[in-house]
C-alpha cells in the first residue's frame, strides 16, 4: 500500500475577493472488510499525542474552519520549534499543560476572554468545532487541538490574523509574542528540519486571463514568490512548475527546471498577463495533468478557483 503527500495550490479570484491559499493534503485510507461499528478516534483531542500527523491533523481542522487559515505555516513551523511535534521529552512535563505548542498559562489566560480583537475567532470556534472557549481549562491544552487553537488565539490577539510568509519574519513574531527565554536557538535554523521542508513538488496553475486585473494579477505573482521562498526549493527537496492559462495553455516551467528559489521568483516576474478570456480551463486541466505526468510522476493534479462555468473536474 501507498500513501502519497501531495502539495495542491490553486491561483485565482474568489467570488467575494481575492483568495489564495495553500494546504498540505495528507490521505489515509482505511478498508475495514469486517461486519460491524468501525470507531474512529481523533488523536487531536486526546491527551499527550504527539508527532507529526497529529500537528497536521490539528492544524488542518484549524485552517479548514477558518479559525486561522492565513498563518502561512506559522503553527506548523511553531509546533516544531516549541515542542518538536511534542517529541521533546520536555513537552508534558509534570505541572505543565502548554501542549505541543507551549502556550504558557499566562497567554492562555489572554485568550478564554475572547476580547473583542478574537472574539469572532471564539465563537467560530464554538459554531464549527463544538468548544466553548471560556470553558476551557489550561490543563486541556494537553490535547493537541486545543493547544493549536490556544496558539492560535494568542497570536492573532497579539498579532493580527496576517503573518508574513517568510522565515525570517516569523522569527521575529515567535521572539516578540512567545518572548523565548535564553539560551535559545534561532527560530530559522530550527524550522529547516520540519516537515514543511520535506519533499513536495508545487504546481501553480495561474488564472492570467482577462477577468484578472492588473493589481490583483501583481498580487498574485507576489504570492507565488513568497510561498516559493517559504519552501525548501532544492535539487533533492521541493520541486516548483507553473502552468499559465489564458485562452489558451501555456507550461512556463517544469518541475525538473530550475532548482533554486531565486531562479524560480526571478522567472515569475517576467511573465506578463494576456488579455484575453479564459475559454480552455478544461483543457489546460487536462493538459496540466499530461505535463506532470510526463516530466514528474509524483504530482497529477492542479485545481483552479477561477468560476466562469468550465469544468475543471
Amino acid at each position: 500500500m501507498h500513501f502519497e503527500k501531495v502539495l495542491i495550490t490553486a491561483v485565482g479570484p474568489g467570488s467575494d475577493g481575492w483568495k489564495m491559499g495553500m494546504r498540505t493534503v495528507c490521505v489515509t485510507v482505511l478498508l475495514c472488510c469486517a461486519v460491524g461499528v468501525v470507531a474512529i478516534t481523533d488523536l487531536t483531542r486526546q491527551e499527550r499525542q504527539k508527532g507529526a500527523d497529529v500537528v497536521q491533523a490539528a492544524i488542518d481542522q484549524i485552517r479548514d474552519w477558518c479559525i486561522f487559515s492565513q498563518d502561512r505555516l506559522f503553527l506548523r513551523r511553531l509546533a516544531y520549534v516549541e515542542s518538536k511535534d511534542g517529541l521533546d521529552p520536555k513537552t508534558y512535563r509534570n505541572g505543565y499543560y502548554g501542549g505541543i505548542w507551549q502556550v504558557d498559562e499566562s497567554m492562555f489566560r489572554q485568550t478564554i476572554a475572547c476580547p473583542s480583537a478574537i472574539r469572532h475567532v471564539c465563537n467560530d470556534i464554538q459554531t464549527n468545532i463544538g468548544i466553548d472557549w471560556p470553558r476551557v481549562q489550561w490543563r486541556d491544552l494537553l490535547k493537541p487541538l486545543y493547544s493549536g487553537l490556544a496558539a492560535s488565539l494568542y497570536i492573532q490577539l497579539k498579532q493580527g490574523n496576517t503573518i508574513p510568509g517568510s522565515v525570517d519574519a516569523q522569527s521575529r513574531i515567535w521572539n516578540n509574542i512567545y518572548q523565548p527565554k535564553p539560551p535559545i536557538a534561532n527560530f530559522s535554523s530550527l524550522v529547516v528540519t520540519e516537515s514543511c521542508d520535506a519533499e513536495l513538488d508545487v504546481t501553480f496553475l495561474v488564472d492570467s486571463s482577462g477577468s484578472i486585473g492588473s493589481t490583483d494579477f501583481q498580487k498574485m505573482l507576489n504570492f507565488l514568490q513568497q510561498v516559493v521562498e517559504s519552501l525548501g526549493v532544492s535539487i533533492t527537496g521541493t520541486h516548483v512548475a507553473i502552468v499559465r492559462f489564458s485562452s489558451s495553455p501555456k507550461l512556463i516551467f517544469r518541475l525538473n527546471q530550475y532548482y533554486y528559489a531565486a531562479e524560480i521568483v526571478r522567472n515569475i516576474h517576467k511573465y506578463e498577463k494576456h488579455l484575453e478570456s479564459a475559454k480552455h480551463l478544461l483543457f489546460s486541466d487536462v493538459y496540466l495533468n499530461l505535463i506532470i505526468k510526463q516530466y514528474h510522476p509524483r504530482l497529477s493534479r492542479a485545481l483552479s478557483q477561477q468560476k466562469n462555468g468550465y469544468p475543471v473536474g
